[in-house]
């Protein structure tokens, strides 16, 4: 047998025990199993994952989801992520901020963030059951994921987004279905509705030109399969609060009458 015969079969037999040792370190799955419950571990370092039959988890961690993510990075975020000007790889996002699985079980949905100049920055995935397949979002945004609650056909994911500046900053929608952002409502979109509905308001925060205001989204559900319901802050300071409606149909915010 010649030298290059031997070369190229103990290259074939390196892939192969490659392969396989690859398959060792991740559960045995069936192609049909759904995701049945998700589980931070306290250090969001990583989150054990349950299936929906047999005794089958699955624990990810960041290291894994860090070389998991960077052969594709930047096919995934082709412009640069950054706090400030300080660039952030993946290397630089150390914790899971938040996990959740959809109703119908299909998905697993998750954030990786990372910190710098007193700011939270988030990026988005989802794990597909069966073959344990990232996909991430093409976007990143400030904040780290708090509570959130599906869409009735787990289509939609509603969520709000604490800052270092308070819980309940932003409010974020994702269609997992296309893997793409909805809406990301911060405090300008609420002020520019209340000032739509009152030419006089003002938050009780700032000047005319630039007011501030901590929303404090809270209190999130879905109507129906398109409109979701929640509540934030009328003013700055005091209880007032305003209930809310967006439909992700046609991305419009009104106010609620309930």
């Amino acid at each position: 047998m010649s030298s290059r015969l031997l070369t190229m079969t103990s290259l074939i037999i390196i892939l192969i025990l490659g392969s396989v040792a690859v398959l060792l370190n991740r559960p045995s799955v069936p192609g049909d199993v759904r995701y049945k419950a998700v589980e931070m571990a306290e250090d969001h370092k990583s989150f054990t994952v349950e299936y929906s039959r047999g005794d089958s988890t699955r624990i990810y961690t960041i290291d894994e989801w860090r070389s998991d993510v960077k052969p594709r990075w930047s096919e995934w975020f082709p412009d640069p992520v950054t706090i400030g000007d300080i660039e952030q790889p993946p290397e630089r996002f150390d914790l899971f901020g938040g996990a959740t699985v959809s109703p119908e079980g299909d998905k697993l949905f998750f954030t990786t963030t990372t910190y710098a100049m007193a700011t939270t920055m988030s990026v988005f995935g989802i794990l597909i059951p069966g073959t344990g397949e990232l996909k991430m979002m093409d976007i990143a945004r400030h904040g780290s994921m708090e509570d959130d609650v599906w869409s009735p056909d787990g289509r939609y994911l509603a969520y709000t987004m604490g800052s270092a500046r308070a819980q309940g900053d932003f409010l974020k929608i994702d269609d997992l279905d296309r893997l793409e952002q909805i809406i990301y409502l911060s405090q300008d979109e609420i002020i520019e509705a209340l000032k739509n509905e009152d030419p006089d308001y003002h938050s009780g925060s700032g000047n005319a030109d630039r007011m501030f205001l901590m929303p404090r989204f809270r209190d999130l559900e879905w109507k129906s399969e398109n409109v979701l319901r929640f509540t934030t802050n009328k003013y700055d300071q005091g209880d007032e609060t305003v209930n809310w409606e967006f439909d992700v149909s046609d991305r419009s915010l009104k106010r609620s009458e309930s």
